[in-house]
């Protein structure tokens, strides 16, 4: 039994030997051949340039969409920057400081705990991430709400040797009842206007590409200035 291809050859021969003169059979045979082979060539190359045309050119608009990523999952970037409820915080010398101590720098304050694991997770890189900024105006602010306090800070940066960040306690939780939403770890981009830029809840990858093009991005853009 023929295949399909024999059977597409032989009406495609009959039809070239309907409209072609019969002068010489011999020519004609050569010059169905050659007929035959240059429009399978042709269909190939039509096809081929089709389906690399559509992969090489994303839809309309596509660059545009593209540009406007914010380049960290689930992290959720503000139309317009809102204001930041007031709160005071220990620094590690006992000082009660606010928002106004980081006056003229973007802040990324963290919300978190030595006993909540996730927390725990994201601590060493989010002390990676504020040694990669550290000749930007931009400061990591971990606030942790232990009732331990700043001793409890201490031991926790001692033993996995963070070194970059600030020790900064919170032991009335206010913190995370007025700018966070109760949960742990919160994360809030602060404008250095003082100003909230974006936040996001659950721990994140902070030392990684994502998290660093986000801050860049938002830096370059003037949106921490």
């Amino acid at each position: 039994m023929p295949s399909h291809f024999e059977t597409f050859l032989r009406k495609l021969t009959a039809l070239f030997g309907s409209i072609a003169p019969r002068k010489s059979a011999f020519t004609f045979d050569r010059l169905q051949v050659l007929a035959l082979y240059g429009t399978l060539a042709f269909g190939a190359f039509w096809v081929l340039y089709v389906i690399f045309s559509v992969a090489g050119n994303p839809p309309m608009g596509a660059d545009a969409a593209q540009s406007e990523v914010i380049y960290l999952e689930d992290f959720e970037i503000w139309d317009r920057p809102k204001e930041v409820a007031a709160f005071t915080i220990k620094t590690a010398s006992g000082e009660q400081v606010s928002l106004d101590h980081f006056e003229g720098r973007a802040v990324l304050l963290n919300i978190w705990a030595t006993w909540c694991a996730p927390c725990v997770e994201e601590m060493p890189a989010l002390d990676r991430l504020q040694t990669a900024f550290s000749d930007q105006p931009f400061e990591v602010v971990a606030v942790s709400i232990d009732r331990g306090g700043i001793p409890k800070i201490d031991d926790f940066y001692e033993r996995f040797s963070i070194s970059s960040l600030q020790a900064y306690s919170d032991q009335t939780l206010k913190i995370s009842r007025d700018v966070g939403d109760g949960t742990l770890p919160v994360s809030v981009l602060i404008g250095a206007d003082g100003r909230e830029v974006g936040r996001m809840s659950g721990p994140a990858e902070w030392d990684g590409e994502p998290a660093k093009r986000l801050i860049r991005k938002l830096l370059r853009d003037g949106r921490l200035r």
